[in-house]
């Protein structure tokens, strides 16, 4: 990785600050309900304000290169500029999220922590090597359903569980959860597989190639974990309706 990266990843990571420190500013000095918050809350409502804009921004760009790039999903060996912009945001914003859950206790979770270091390890190597792109884009689709968990999150913090806006919200969560997380898994590993008989995956280094399955296990497991509770959540709440 070269300086210009370097520099890409700094400018991202002091960014994602800047909207967490001035979002957390503007929130308290003009927004009555905020500051009714304990400040536990307040911490973990800017923190997930970040992560939907680290969330919408990369889910579009992510989106763009899938539909544009035609040699992303035939190459295993490929980057291009903004493949590599697009890794930079996401790496600075994780460092910048495990930054602030080590700093912010109120942040601490081990299931997201363990997210974090997957997602950041998968980055990190297919830059440094331009491989596996394609598994890193996939991947990144599932950060569309991360600003309707958060939207959730804001609504149950704000005592807005019974809104008509949180009923919708936690059908889209469902529905969008299983299209960019669950639904992914076997292209997934099909793709995984039609990889191992490419002439070019005898150039990718053994360990490369371990990490990648192992991070797509991790990750996989987490995601059908999650979805499960959210299944579990849906189902109760249409039972509860129907009683």
């Amino acid at each position: 990785m070269n300086g210009t990266i370097y520099l890409e990843i700094v400018s991202f990571f002091l960014f994602f600050s800047l909207v967490f420190y001035t979002s957390l500013h503007l929130l308290a000095k003009h927004w009555k309900s905020f500051r009714t918050l304990n400040s536990k809350v307040q911490i973990q409502f800017v923190s997930r304000i970040v992560s939907s804009v680290h969330s919408v921004l990369v889910f579009l760009i992510s989106v763009y290169i899938l539909l544009t790039d035609e040699k992303i999903s035939q190459k295993i060996i490929y980057s291009s500029p903004i493949i590599i912009a697009n890794s930079c945001i996401v790496i600075a914003y994780f460092l910048n999220d495990l930054m602030m859950i080590l700093w912010y206790r109120e942040l601490f979770d081990i299931q997201f922590l363990l997210h974090h270091i997957v997602a950041l390890i998968s980055s990190i190597f297919s830059m440094k090597y331009d491989v596996f792109f394609y598994f890193v884009l996939m991947r990144l689709l599932s950060e569309g359903s991360t600003l309707f968990i958060n939207i959730r999150w804001f609504l149950l913090s704000l005592s807005m569980k019974e809104s008509k806006v949180y009923t919708i919200n936690g059908l889209l969560v469902f529905i969008v959860f299983g299209l960019v997380r669950i639904v992914p898994i076997i292209p997934f590993w099909k793709k995984f597989y039609e990889y191992s008989n490419n002439p070019d995956w005898q150039l990718v280094q053994y360990f490369l190639i371990i990490i990648c399955a192992a991070n797509a296990v991790i990750l996989d497991s987490l995601n059908i974990y999650w979805y499960s509770r959210i299944v579990s959540i849906v189902y109760k709440s249409l039972k509860q309706k129907k009683n």
